[in-house]
């Protein structure tokens, strides 16, 4: 439970979450988990059901570093434009993604196509980039984009590492302070299919190319994003529904509520092309 709502919780701000009255052996077990997250200590309350006369517990989660000029000192709740690369602060939110002129201009419009879709704004404005990349969802729709552009994640400890290397091990008991995605002269596009406006994606493709290569990355399948890297030339040769399909069938699919694995391959094809047609240009 603290895995899924603590990276939810602003800085300083605190998790209540309503337990039977024996929960000590739960609150220690979470103890690794809460200090990554940053929360290590737990405060239990115990009281009372009025007129049931139940005892039960609410444990009280308060993140660490609660001045706010601490997460504004270090640029975690900042996005730093340079003249190689964009620095994102793990707690940026995924509202500041979604309106930052530099990243839409950069990423023509995937940056926000890719956000947009994600619950509501009063959601988009809590969530942030270090949650949603420390929890390396299959569902992510930023992390497939990032994936595409390339992006590397900066542990505290452990250093700068790309993101699909990141994808493999995760933070471990590090913690992921920026994002960095590097400023390469390249023309990017996203898209996704879902059942509804705010699902999650039932399949999500980002594509970026550059004068060299096409970086493909598809996630949703529903398993974690992955990423093909083609020389651009060889899709030019073989034309965009070759290119799509070599890219989409060399991952794998499975099938859950939203749709089948081979529902999902042949959607995958169809935003491939789709995909590839927009950044390289009509039907090469």
């Amino acid at each position: 439970l603290s895995e899924l709502a603590l990276p939810m919780v602003k800085v300083g701000g605190a998790f209540l979450a309503m337990k039977a009255e024996d929960c000590t052996e739960e609150v220690e077990t979470a103890a690794n988990a809460r200090t990554v997250l940053g929360a290590p200590d737990a405060e239990v309350l115990h009281y009372t059901v009025p007129f049931d006369e139940v005892s039960r517990a609410i444990v009280r989660l308060q993140t660490c570093v609660p001045l706010r000029s601490w997460e504004a000192a270090l640029g975690l709740d900042q996005i730093e434009e340079g003249e190689d690369s964009f620095r994102l602060g793990a707690m940026v939110t995924l509202g500041q993604l979604e309106g930052h002129d530099g990243l839409a201009a950069f990423t023509q419009g995937a940056m926000k196509e890719a956000v947009r879709h994600i619950v509501g704004t009063q959601f988009r404005n809590m969530a942030t980039v270090g949650g949603s990349i420390s929890g390396r969802f299959g569902f992510s729709d930023i992390w497939t984009l990032f994936l595409a552009l390339d992006a590397q994640v900066e542990l505290y400890k452990g250093g700068i590492v790309s993101l699909a290397d990141f994808g493999q091990t995760g933070p471990g008991k590090d913690i992921v302070t920026h994002i960095i995605i590097p400023k390469k002269a390249c023309q990017t596009a996203y898209d996704s299919l879902r059942l509804n406006e705010t699902d999650f994606p039932v399949i999500a493709v980002a594509v970026s190319a550059d004068a060299e290569n096409v970086r493909c990355a598809i996630g949703a399948r529903p398993a974690r994003a992955e990423v093909v890297r083609l020389p651009a030339a060889d899709v030019r040769r073989q034309g965009l529904e070759g290119a799509a399909k070599q890219i989409a069938h060399s991952m794998t699919y499975e099938s859950n509520m939203r749709g089948s694995a081979d529902y999902r391959q042949d959607m995958a094809v169809v935003l491939c092309r789709r995909l590839l047609a927009k950044v390289l240009g009509g039907d090469q």
